[in-house]
């Protein structure tokens, strides 16, 4: 049986958000007709917004309904942008839906992390000026490192610039309170078992924003085009009934404990910093990722080597290389992540088929995989 460890890419919808989704296709009309199947439609999805508000601890009007966590980047710097922003400050290690945002921005300034991954506090606090507008990943795609927010979000505001956190990862894997002092907040479906085509951005009384997009004037005119009723209720549905993931802790310690004794030459990323505890992103030295990737699904064992942000993409890390890994060893990085729907034994299964593709996979020019190289 198949052993599905990739759930940072994409967690599968849980079953209880499968069934309102079906169940809400039944409300036919577009939410902007004033006629009764109309407002039915509206009634759902205002709704689902004041469900999602609550578990954000904010009003429904700052809650805004888009397809998912890159639109709602692009979505909040856009808006930013039209009301005035011209700089942004971002971590070395975000996401590429990040660095796209923030390239329409005239300015933008990169913080280094430091060998755990986390945003060295003294370089982004030489960067922070007022209006600046600061986009932090809560917990990384490929380590799982988590960010300080609390302490990032008093450094940005004591500057008097804006936090925007980007907790795609985060959510329902550590305590949403910690987001709380963050400007504005972004949150994808697909990443808590809500299903894909569905997002939401939160955006704070202090946030700089314009609607940067134009249409029919949804979502009070900053997100425009007729709302996914179904998929939002699903996802509200999700966000006031998160999952229970303790399986996929267990999972992840079993598979990192496995791999210390199976494979003593792999090197776990950021394991002596905060990490999600469902996410491991292992070097094996001397071994390319793409090739142990290909070789774990022929194994049936579906992992990945890093963030899933192109189609069938497989890219070297530059995450690791901004963690201070060499290029040679950012290239033999794979993630293994679990989620709602793994098994606690899944995690020293996912071990042992990494250490039966180490022993049969060639070695790169890098060295090989019995050296430890580091």
């Amino acid at each position: 049986m198949r052993i599905y460890a990739d759930h940072n890419a994409t967690t599968p919808i849980l079953p209880a958000a499968k069934e309102v989704f079906v169940a809400s296709l039944e409300t036919a009309g577009n939410a902007s007709s004033a006629h009764q199947e109309g407002r039915a439609a509206r009634a759902l999805i205002e709704t689902s917004r004041a469900r999602v508000a609550r578990a954000l601890g904010c009003q429904p009007g700052s809650v805004v309904f888009c397809s998912g966590a890159s639109e709602a980047l692009d979505l909040a710097v856009r808006g930013a942008a039209r009301a005035g922003v011209r700089r942004a400050v971002i971590g070395a290690t975000e996401h590429p839906a990040v660095q796209a945002a923030v390239a329409q921005l005239p300015e933008v300034q990169v913080v280094a992390v430091d060998a755990s991954g986390l945003v060295r506090a003294e370089a982004l606090a030489a960067y922070l000026a007022p209006g600046t507008l600061v986009v932090i990943q809560a917990a990384n795609s490929e380590t799982g490192v988590i960010q300080p927010i609390g302490a990032l979000a008093a450094l940005v505001h004591r500057a008097g610039a804006m936090l925007l956190v980007d907790a795609s990862q985060a959510w329902a894997r550590i305590d949403g309170a910690q987001f709380s002092d963050a400007d504005g907040l972004v949150i994808s479906g697909h990443k808590i078992g809500a299903g894909p085509g569905v997002g939401v951005l939160r955006l704070g009384p202090m946030f700089a924003f314009a609607p940067a997009q134009v249409g029919g004037g949804q979502e009070d005119g900053r997100r425009p085009g007729t709302e996914n009723a179904p998929a939002i209720a699903a996802f509200a549905h999700v966000v006031g009934n998160l999952p229970d993931l303790s399986f996929a802790y267990e999972a992840r310690a079993g598979f990192e404990a496995a791999v210390a004794d199976l494979l003593p030459g792999a090197h776990i990323v950021g394991a002596d910093g905060p990490r999600l505890g469902n996410t491991s992103c292992v070097i094996l030295p001397g071994l390319e990722s793409a090739t142990v990737v290909m070789a774990m699904d022929l194994a049936g064992v579906a992992i990945s080597a890093g963030s899933a942000c192109g189609s069938g993409k497989v890219r070297r890390s530059t995450v690791l290389e901004a963690m201070g890994h060499s290029a040679d060893m950012a290239a033999c990085a794979v993630r293994v992540s679990f989620g709602w729907s793994s098994h606690a034994h899944e995690g020293k299964r996912v071990a042992e088929a990494l250490n039966m593709v180490a022993t049969r996979v060639r070695p790169t020019r890098s060295g090989a995989f019995a050296e430890g190289v580091s």
